[in-house]
């Protein structure tokens, strides 16, 4: 992860788009161990459009992994 103290006025910040939750459940290792390094979440929710509600499992699981590992940071 790149340092920002070149750049103070830049935050990082962490996220998963809800329509990649399929290929992108391995990450949340990663999130978890990254999570405590910023303030800022983003790209987090949940899309049940007609394109990707074949996913709503997972993107109930990846969110609800987040907000949990979020909490208890």
């Amino acid at each position: 992860m790149c340092s920002c103290s070149k750049f103070p006025s830049y935050k990082i910040s962490f996220g998963f788009h809800p329509q990649l939750a399929k290929e992108s459940i391995d990450e949340l290792v990663s999130f978890g161990k990254l999570v405590n390094k910023t303030s800022y979440i983003g790209e987090i929710g949940l899309d049940f459009s007609k394109n990707y509600v074949d996913s709503k499992e997972k993107q109930i699981y990846a969110f609800s992994k987040r907000v949990e590992l979020y909490k208890r940071r």
